[in-house]
């Protein structure tokens, strides 16, 4: 059996480019994210830093940066098209947005999600710290049947649910501490969901609420399908229809989501027991846990635990 592994965050700074540190930073990007073209005031010393993720389909990144202007121009978006939504969420200091003769201003907490391949320009006159994400257009398209989004959304977290999870999600994957990659397509459909809006379908939205759910109640050894069911509102069948209708059941989902952050821990916490790393992760049973974390990964959690404890040595 082939031993699965979970993808690492990589982490990349201007610090080395020296004098070409703006063409450092436009190259990264344009290979990691989305080509954009950087603009620093005269004089200015410019330093940025970016922990990229790259997933089977996505690409989430945490971007930190002193004071500049990034802007995504026809000639860019025609000699590199991106075919994909960006997600953008303010973590520190305001972005001035600026599309289609419209000037907005995005504060901490605030998501935006837009299409990569329209014009836009963003400015961070004090800095920035953001997390971002792209999505190919196609997977937003056979979620929700998008076929355009006209112009950027903005949403604020603390008043709007799916962006408040969207950014708890990327900022568990980025956590410079135990970053745990995000349940993939769940990340696809809660961007599906803030950028079709309406238009989203209700199964689409329980699925959302549900994986939502569960992500929170992890540790909780009690989680079960039944009480997720009666958290978002459904009957035990209908919600197991809800996510059949992904390929996965609701078991499947929490047993999932719980190895890949035992996992995760092991990696980033070797000092800690497999059975301490299993308890947190709301496993009952250790036996259950040994079984199935060997079942998941080709290898033993004790494995990955010795490995990550040389590592670190």
């Amino acid at each position: 059996m082939t031993a699965a592994t979970l993808p690492r965050p990589e982490v990349f700074s201007t610090e080395a480019a020296g004098p070409e540190r703006v063409k450092a930073w436009e190259a990264h990007n344009a290979a990691q994210l989305i080509a954009l073209s950087c603009d620093v005031p005269c004089n200015a010393e410019f330093e940025a830093a970016e922990v990229n993720l790259e997933l089977t389909k996505a690409h989430l990144a945490r971007v930190s940066g002193s004071k500049h202007k990034v802007i995504r121009t026809r000639d860019l978006i025609e000699s590199d098209p991106a075919h994909a939504y960006a997600v953008y969420a303010t973590l520190r200091g305001n972005a001035t947005l600026e599309y289609s003769g419209h000037t907005r201003v995005l504060h901490p907490g605030q998501v935006m999600v837009c299409d990569a391949d329209l014009p836009i320009a963003r400015g961070f006159a004090h800095g920035l710290e953001e997390l971002a994400i792209r999505v190919p257009k196609e997977l937003i398209h056979t979620t929700t049947g998008l076929d355009l989004l006209a112009e950027p959304l903005i949403f604020d977290a603390r008043a709007d649910g799916h962006a408040r999870a969207l950014m708890h999600m990327l900022g568990t994957a980025l956590d410079a501490g135990i970053p745990v990659p995000p349940d993939e397509q769940g990340l696809i459909e809660l961007v599906s969901v803030l950028a079709a809006g309406p238009r989203t379908s209700s199964a689409l939205r329980h699925r959302v609420a549900a994986r939502t759910y569960i992500a929170q109640r992890l540790h909780d050894p009690s989680l079960s399908a039944a009480g997720v069911a009666a958290a978002v509102g459904l009957s035990e069948r209908t919600l197991s229809r809800v996510f059949a209708a992904s390929g996965m059941s609701v078991p499947q989902q929490i047993l999932g989501r719980r190895l890949d952050v035992a996992y995760a821990l092991l990696r980033a916490r070797p000092e800690l027991t497999t059975a301490a790393a299993a308890a947190r992760c709301g496993f009952w049973s250790y036996g259950y846990f040994s079984q199935t974390f060997q079942r998941r990964f080709g290898v033993t959690a004790g494995e990955v635990r010795r490995l990550a404890h040389g590592s670190s040595v």
